[in-house]
């Protein structure tokens, strides 16, 4: 499911599908700054959000790579 999840991140043209995948990353983000306790004082919480869904586009395209090419 996840593979088919990054995959169909590349079908940009569905606008209804890139929203529901902008905001799964959203989510997604969202929890994994609870998970690892960040509690970032309120001035910065955007930039860290932004920089956890950066983070997640990076291991989305690292994966992709490595499954498609195996490198």
């Amino acid at each position: 499911m996840w593979l088919s999840t990054i995959i169909a991140d590349d079908l940009g043209h569905d606008d209804e599908l890139s929203q529901i995948l902008r905001e799964a990353d959203d989510v997604a983000a969202a929890h994994m700054i609870a998970a690892i306790g960040l509690t970032p004082p309120e001035r910065h919480r955007g930039t860290v959000h932004a920089l956890v869904v950066a983070y997640g586009g990076l291991v989305k395209s690292a994966t992709r790579q490595w499954l498609d090419a195996g490198s």
